[in-house]
């Protein structure tokens, strides 16, 4: 750390000079290890923003699977309740010609 220059004679301003070149690779080397350090945190960033992401794209195929089983439950409700209808109006119609033929 520089906290006094003195440069009255050629030997303390060397000296000096010698303390500023000191100082200024103090603060380059500082300057390194924080922009190594920004490095790392925007690569953290990154990663954390491409893991939210994938997050995401999961949930919603979830959401999409979930969303399929139910339209194809529902599917097979109808189905079933179309199904009955079917057989119950069938059977009435069945029912409706025995009588006739036994009035006949």
């Amino acid at each position: 750390m520089v906290s006094y220059v003195n440069v009255k004679t050629r030997i303390e301003a060397e000296r000096s000079l010698d303390a500023v070149d000191r100082a200024l690779l103090m603060v380059a080397e500082a300057r390194a290890g924080l922009g190594a350090m920004a490095n790392r945190i925007q690569s953290a960033v990154n990663s954390l923003g491409e893991f939210f992401d994938q997050n995401q794209n999961s949930e919603s195929g979830i959401r999409d699977v979930d969303m399929a089983l139910a339209v194809t439950e529902m599917t097979r409700h109808t189905i079933k309740s179309q199904v009955s209808t079917s057989m119950i109006a069938q059977a009435n119609i069945m029912q409706q010609a025995a009588l006739q033929l036994m009035r006949a």
